[in-house]
């Protein structure tokens, strides 16, 4: 945002001489130079009689003073921010991505598509799918394809997937403007990619009960979980998630953590299905 200067000009304006008892004083004022302004008329001027009880002007003398005028600097504070730059190494090896919330490190949620693309391909080997596609129908603060079955929060995606099927995805408003916005993961398939606690596709909830959140409820045998903002897909083994009885009322299952196994990772803003079963 521009800053404005206010240039501010001052004059000195010679004030009457006044007279106390036991010294005299003289008075400064600042005025703001106005080039707008029109003339001004002087005003009349008229004598002015003052008594002095014991001192007269003659015997009155302006104090004066050897001493060099004092000069007051402000000095005003400045702050300066240094962004913090990350350094990416060239070549990548499957041990330097680790999934997270906020994208897979060591690229970030905002990083544009071919950067993020490329340097993936260093650790995983080129893409097997690279898709584009477009949202073109208004959905309040989302984007439908022409189908009108799938929902992005962008006009325009990008989808990417390698061998180990990790997927990122892509949006902005034109194929130019693409930056990393998440990513996905449904596979154990190697290499394996985990996130900073090493929770990765096929790791179990009682080997890791402290760092996987489960939320109560699911999808009768699929349920959700989370860690460390990575949002978490599971399954259960033993007891559903969910059920129904026979009344047809919904029944809150509690399956054992050792029943229950990380199917699905993901993380940030992804394509949805409108008709999702649960």
């Amino acid at each position: 945002m521009p800053i404005r200067h206010t240039v501010v000009s001052r004059a000195i304006v010679t004030a009457a001489v006044m007279l106390v008892s036991g010294g005299c004083s003289r008075a400064d004022s600042v005025a703001t130079n106005d080039d707008t302004a029109g003339p001004t008329t002087a005003p009349a001027t008229s004598a002015v009689t003052t008594e002095v009880a014991t001192t007269s002007v003659a015997e009155t003398a302006l104090p004066t003073s050897s001493a060099a005028p004092t000069t007051t600097t402000s000095v005003v504070a400045t702050t300066t921010t240094v962004a913090t730059t990350t350094t990416i190494p060239s070549v990548l090896t499957p041990v330097d991505l680790v999934l997270s919330s906020n994208g897979i490190t060591p690229f970030a949620f905002g990083d544009d598509d071919d950067t993020v693309v490329d340097g993936l391909a260093t650790a995983l080997g080129a893409p097997i799918f690279d898709r584009a596609q477009t949202y073109p129908d208004v959905d309040g603060d989302s984007f439908l394809d022409a189908t009108g079955e799938e929902g992005y929060l962008h006009p325009v995606g990008r989808s990417v997937c390698y061998s180990n099927d990790i997927c990122v995805q892509f949006g902005g408003t034109t194929t130019d403007s693409l930056t990393l916005t998440g990513w996905n993961l449904d596979s154990d398939a190697l290499p394996r990619l985990a996130t900073v606690d090493g929770i990765e596709v096929g790791s179990v909830w009682a080997d890791h009960p402290d760092a996987i959140a489960v939320d109560e409820g699911g999808c009768y045998t699929i349920g959700y979980g989370d860690v460390g903002g990575v949002a978490l897909t599971l399954y259960s083994s033993g007891e559903p998630f969910s059920s129904f009885d026979a009344d047809g009322s919904y029944v809150t299952g509690n399956p054992a953590p050792a029943d229950v196994t990380v199917i699905g990772m993901a993380a940030g803003d992804l394509p949805y299905f409108l008709f999702d079963d649960c």
